[in-house]
């Protein structure tokens, strides 16, 4: 079964149809994906899902990888092809939370995300660019908020980059 996942998000309804094919008898799911990003939560649900059973996907990314899709594409641990001319973009994530006038959050789900940007995903982030052996110029730029895109050879540079010190 091919999954063609082209210019889309990480979203619900990628999700869906992950989840259809992932649901059905076919023994092999190739997902061709090009995105622009997307939730972290979705991200995180598709690689748990692929990763624990690897040898039932291949992904194939082209065109454009950002953000999320960047993220995926690196993180899933499945027979994987970057088609030659695919570029990436890497940044940190984003969360959307109301603030009162003293600049605090308003809400308490607010708070929560908040803590779990400086706990968790920050720290992820770091953790991240290193295994990538990201370089000292990359990595200033995404800390101070920035996009940094990767041409192809760069990318596939990441991605080996990935590859080796995962296995550590």
């Amino acid at each position: 079964m091919n999954l063609l996942f082209h210019d889309q998000s990480l979203d619900k309804e990628m999700l869906e149809k992950f989840f259809t094919a992932l649901n059905s008898k076919e023994k092999l799911i190739t997902i061709y994906i090009s995105s622009d990003g997307g939730l972290v939560s979705v991200l995180d649900t598709m690689l748990h899902a692929i990763n624990l059973d690897p040898k039932r996907f291949k992904v194939v990314g082209y065109d454009e990888l950002c953000s999320c899709g960047f993220e995926f594409y690196i993180k899933v641990n499945c027979q994987k092809t970057l088609i030659p001319g695919c570029i990436g973009m890497y940044h940190q994530s984003t969360n959307k939370i109301f603030l009162d006038d003293k600049g605090k959050p308003s809400y308490f789900d607010g708070e929560a995300y908040l803590k779990r940007k400086k706990k968790t995903f920050y720290p992820e982030l770091i953790k991240f660019m290193e295994i990538c052996e990201f370089t000292k110029k990359e990595s200033k730029k995404i800390k101070k908020g920035h996009d940094v895109y990767f041409q192809y050879d760069r990318f596939k540079e990441i991605e080996n980059a990935y590859t080796k010190n995962i296995q550590l």
